[in-house]
C-alpha cells in the first residue's frame, strides 16, 4: 500500500480482500483478489485494475519486488499468547467505534466483556446511535444481570 500527495494505491499479492473507500458517500466494496491493483486519486474515482502502475512499480523498494518464500507452514498449529487488554477504555476505541460499518459489526463479539465496566457500557450507550450494533450487546447484557424471577 501506497499513500501520497493525496493518491492511495494498493496491489493485492495474495488473497481476498475488500477496498471500502471512505469519501463518505456510501459506495459498495470493491473486491480485490490476488495480482490485481486498487488506485484512488483526487477526483478520480477509485478502480481496480489487473497490474500496476509503472510510477508504483518504480516507487516500490527493490526488496519488495522479490516474491518471499511462504513461511504460513512455520507458524501452522502454533496459536499466539492471548495478551489481557487492560484498562481498555472508550476514548482509546471510539474511533474504531464509530468507523465503517463493516468494521463495527467485529466489535461487539470482540469487547463486549468491556461492558461490565460502568464507564464504558454508559459511554457505548449515550453514542448508541453511532454504532448501533452494539443495542443487542446492551439489551443481553442488561438481561443477564436481571433477577431471574423478574419478568422482563
Amino acid at each position: 500500500m501506497r499513500a501520497a500527495s493525496g493518491v492511495s494505491a494498493l496491489f493485492q499479492e495474495r488473497g481476498d480482500a475488500l477496498v471500502e473507500e471512505s469519501s463518505g458517500a456510501q459506495a459498495p466494496a470493491l473486491p480485490l483478489h490476488p495480482g490485481e491493483f486498487y488506485q484512488i486519486a483526487p477526483g478520480i474515482p477509485g478502480a481496480v485494475s489487473v497490474r500496476p502502475t509503472t510510477q508504483f512499480m518504480a516507487d516500490l523498494p527493490r526488496n519488495f519486488r522479490d516474491t518471499l518464500q511462504a513461511r504460513l507452514s512455520r507458524f501452522t498449529g502454533t496459536a499466539p499468547p492471548a495478551r489481557a487488554l487492560g484498562g481498555l477504555v472508550y476514548a482509546q476505541v471510539e474511533d474504531w467505534l464509530k468507523g465503517p460499518p463493516a468494521l463495527r459489526g467485529l466489535l461487539p463479539g470482540l469487547w463486549q466483556a468491556r461492558l461490565a465496566d460502568p464507564d464504558f457500557r454508559a459511554s457505548v450507550a449515550q453514542n448508541l446511535q453511532h454504532h448501533p450494533e452494539w443495542a443487542a450487546a446492551l439489551r443481553s447484557r442488561g438481561a443477564s444481570k436481571r433477577n431471574p424471577k423478574e419478568s422482563p
